[in-house]
């Protein structure tokens, strides 16, 4: 099992990372197994088809692919786009 721990203190309003891998299309989660399987993320951002947008970091992603889920959760994931460029931050 893997997981992230914050050696110091996080300011509130601190970015901890960039969430980032491969850019996939996804079909409704609901259809197409867990949400948040493994180290695949899907996003409220949809393509021009109505596809879901997805980032699977298994194979090349950062460090904030080992957070873990937390009942009560001290960060949270925010879409951000800058042009032609989607990152998720925490």
């Amino acid at each position: 099992m893997r997981g992230l721990v914050a050696m110091a203190p996080i300011a509130a309003g601190e970015v901890s990372g960039e969430y980032f891998g491969h850019l996939q299309l996804f079909g409704p989660p609901c259809r197409n197994g867990p949400t948040n399987e493994g180290n695949r993320m899907h996003l409220r951002t949809r393509s021009t088809g109505n596809k879901y947008v997805g980032l699977d970091a298994q194979n090349a992603g950062g460090k904030l692919r080992f957070m873990n889920h937390a009942c009560n959760p001290s960060t949270r994931f925010h879409e951000v786009q800058t042009g032609q460029r989607l990152t998720v931050v925490a």
